[in-house]
């Protein structure tokens, strides 16, 4: 097998370019629309990967997306490999991808930040449904409760907390994300407070709990030991 690969990048007509007929991987149409505006959005930025026939090795998708919107050129790099070694590599970079996981956490955050730019949801390949699903399984990430990690850290006191229950009105209260092109900012729930605190005792923490104008029989409070809830 080859050890350095040729990077030369050549810029051919889409239509000299052979889809390969084993390619194994099926690309509906809701993907080649999302690479249809990505493409007219940032540009054909990754080169189709063919072998010395001009048949597909990696792309097709991309391939089939610039023939719908009729570019006059894509990039190519060509590749020096056999047959075995084509249909290799063609399986293998499909494949391999499926091994990687979203951090939703991250993710939320940063397509957060897209969506009040200028640029939008769209161009992230998300559409509502599915931002709303990966935003429902953040927030049950969030929800969790995290067990002590020894024995010295119980009882401990679990709380999910009404901002509007909070004493302190000058403390900026947290937004809860918005579903771009779902939500709008008067539907957004009031926010709410996730937080755990560890205690010596359980006088301690209903102390804490008054002092900080929470009362022990408003919704949502619950009182946990060993991660056990009370």
């Amino acid at each position: 097998m080859p050890q350095e690969v040729d990077m030369n990048v050549q810029y051919v007509d889409p239509m000299a370019i052979k889809p390969n007929p084993d390619n194994p991987r099926i690309h509906p149409e809701s993907e080649i629309r999302k690479l249809v505006n990505s493409i007219r959005a940032f540009g054909f930025a990754n080169p189709i990967l063919v072998d010395k026939d001009m048949m597909v090795i990696s792309g097709h998708a991309r391939l089939k997306a610039a023939k719908n919107i009729e570019l006059d050129k894509v990039p190519v790099i060509q590749l020096d490999l056999d047959q075995a070694e084509a249909m290799a590599y063609m399986v293998a970079d499909n494949r391999i991808a499926n091994e990687a996981q979203w951090d939703n956490v991250k993710l939320e955050s940063l397509i957060q930040e897209i969506y009040n730019s200028d640029i939008g949801l769209d161009l992230t390949g998300f559409n509502a449904p599915e931002y709303e699903k990966m935003l429902g399984e953040v927030m049950d990430t969030m929800d969790e409760v995290v067990p002590p990690e020894s024995d010295d850290e119980i009882p401990m006191v679990g709380m999910k907390v009404s901002a509007g229950d909070l004493i302190d009105d000058s403390v900026e209260k947290p937004k809860q994300p918005r579903i771009p092109g779902v939500d709008k900012p008067e539907d957004d729930p009031e926010p709410t407070y996730v937080i755990m605190v560890t205690f010596n005792s359980e006088d301690k923490a209903t102390e804490f709990l008054h002092q900080i104008g929470v009362s022990e029989d408003m919704e949502g409070y619950t009182k946990q030991v060993d991660g056990n809830e009370l």
